[in-house]
């Protein structure tokens, strides 16, 4: 089979789509590509796309060792994202969830807790319009203002 030219169209750890412009379409030679893929290692799930013409692979690999394998499986990378590395593992089991949460300031924190108890009692009592749908914009606009979660 001649190579096909072929571009990583986006790229996350663990996750990248190639797009194949030849095969767009439903061509046949997508699920041979596509299936090439599935029986390597390291590749832990491939979906096709036959309408644009494009992959979807979640891999545990390398950025090299994913261009390798594309290549071998018959298609020329040209251009578009490189291919970042796998996504590490998710942490043990065992951890506590919050470990991973940046602490919030707590006055912020609990001012967006009682402005949703609050809202919850005004609902509650029938009061929808005014006074709940208030009190949650108020929370909701302190809640925008906090740092995102995840840190950076």
């Amino acid at each position: 089979m001649a190579p096909l030219f072929a571009r990583i169209e986006h790229a996350l750890p663990g996750r990248i789509r190639v797009k194949v412009p030849a095969l767009r379409g439903g061509d046949p030679g997508l699920r041979r590509v596509a299936e090439g893929l599935r029986g390597a290692a390291g590749i832990l799930r491939v979906e096709t796309r036959p309408l644009t013409g494009s992959l979807l692979l979640w891999h545990s690999l390398s950025a090299a060792a994913v261009a390798d394998l594309l290549q071998a499986n018959g298609l020329l990378l040209a251009g578009g994202p490189a291919v970042p590395p796998a996504a590490p593992p998710p942490a043990a089991q065992g951890a506590p969830a919050a470990a991973a949460m940046p602490a919030l300031p707590p006055f912020e924190l609990l001012l967006i807790a009682l402005l949703v108890v609050a809202a919850g009692i005004q609902l509650y009592r029938g009061h929808v319009l005014e006074p709940a749908s208030k009190l949650l914009w108020y929370a909701l606009n302190i809640a925008q203002r906090l740092p995102p979660f995840g840190g950076e």
